[in-house]
């Protein structure tokens, strides 16, 4: 598949899952696109908990909502952005545009040229976690997790599992607005109108650099997602649950 070249009006965004937290919700709003598809549909990464070709064991117990994307995927546009919880995802999903993080961000134009960047938003972070999410992205590390998993009859992989779920991922960032005006000045915007990202489970909407900024909050923590107004040459992401 292509890049999408262009946004379209009424395309959904789901940012943060993190599934199978509101498990039931997720798979029913999956039911519902699959019965009225969106003209296009934006994952914006941490879709789900942990998940990874490598790891079987978090492909089969996330096979329902695999499913039903690759089920959708043949009715509208899908494109998936990858984010820190779930990556190397092409061979998962065949008929979706996967982005890993070396590809983001990724331009779309709307409107009459103007150019809107997605990722999913951790790209730019201390140097601390790019090293871990590097590591965590690189196939001999997910291999060696699969060995400790195979020797440990699965309690290894079980366990981390069980503790990513325990995880508050819903606290107020305070500050959050100005750190972001801070990092975005790391970001190459040259040429850019609007930026979408998720990952901070924030929702902010700023104008800063000369940038229309929007992060998304998580349905992990209120069950919504977005739907997009384009109007007057600008992006208008309407939440919705």
């Amino acid at each position: 598949m292509h890049t999408p070249l262009r946004l379209i009006d009424g395309a959904v965004f789901i940012s943060d899952a993190h599934y199978p937290r509101h498990k039931e919700a997720l798979l029913s709003l999956f039911d519902t696109f699959l019965s009225s598809p969106p003209p296009q549909l934006f994952l914006m990464g941490d879709i789900f908990e942990f998940l990874s070709p490598y790891l079987p064991y978090t492909v089969e117990s996330n096979s329902e909502l695999i499913e039903k994307i690759n089920s959708l995927s043949l009715l509208c546009e899908v494109v998936y952005i990858e984010g820190n919880h779930d990556f190397l995802l092409s061979s998962l999903f065949k008929n979706v545009l996967v982005c890993p993080i070396s590809a983001q961000p990724i331009k779309l134009t709307y409107g009459d040229g103007k150019v809107v960047a997605l990722m999913h938003g951790d790209k730019y972070e201390r140097l601390r976690y790019k090293i871990y999410a590097n590591l965590i992205r690189r196939p001999f590390v997910l291999l060696l997790l699969r060995v400790l998993t195979f020797d440990l009859n699965g309690r290894f992989i079980k366990r981390l599992y069980e503790k990513l779920l325990q995880k508050n991922l819903c606290r107020k960032f305070d500050g959050f607005a100005q750190k972001k005006q801070n990092m975005l000045q790391k970001y190459n915007l040259s040429g850019i109108d609007t930026l979408i990202e998720g990952h901070y489970h924030q929702r902010l909407s700023i104008k800063t650099e000369g940038v229309n900024y929007e992060s998304l909050s998580a349905f992990a923590c209120n069950k919504s997602f977005f739907k997009v107004e384009l109007k007057n040459g600008k992006i208008n992401p309407v939440e919705l649950s």
